[in-house]
């Protein structure tokens, strides 16, 4: 062999050492910085999580704020505690969201009916003047198919 080829053969030898040490140094920065990237993505992660968390419960709480504008209307409209046309609209609305277990409307006299969904069917309650005497009085309403 030549004194060029194994002046060639060393150089070579030399650039694969250079190349093997680079790597192995590289290897070894992005070990140690293994954890400060685990951590940013980590925040990262929590971060999204917490914005969709976020716009998540401002909808459904927008839902419930239209919900209940649309409800204090339509009681104004009728502005009663009448028991047949409150509970009319309210199974409808127990039977249209299963979320909903309870509707109660009560005035500055402290009257107040309510009607709440049990697993038997629907009862009804109604407050005289803050049942100042006793308990509500609770009154089971026969039709229980109405949920």
């Amino acid at each position: 062999m030549s004194a060029k080829g194994k002046a060639f053969d060393n150089w070579l030898i030399v650039a694969v050492a250079i190349v093997l040490i680079a790597a192995m140094g590289a290897t070894a920065w992005g070990y140690s910085q293994l954890a400060e990237r685990q951590e940013r993505l980590t925040e990262h992660f929590l971060e999204n999580s917490e914005q969709a968390v976020h716009a998540r419960t401002d909808g459904q709480f927008t839902q419930l704020k239209e919900d209940l504008l649309a409800e204090a209307g339509a009681i104004a409209d009728v502005d009663t505690l009448d028991l047949r046309t409150t509970i009319t609209r309210w199974r409808s609305r127990l039977r249209s969201n299963q979320v909903i277990t309870a509707v109660r409307l009560a005035d500055e006299l402290g009257n107040e009916i309510a009607l709440k969904r049990t697993p038997t069917g629907l009862v009804q309650m109604a407050t005289n003047t803050g049942s100042n005497e006793g308990p509500p009085i609770g009154l089971f309403l026969a039709d229980s198919s109405a949920i």
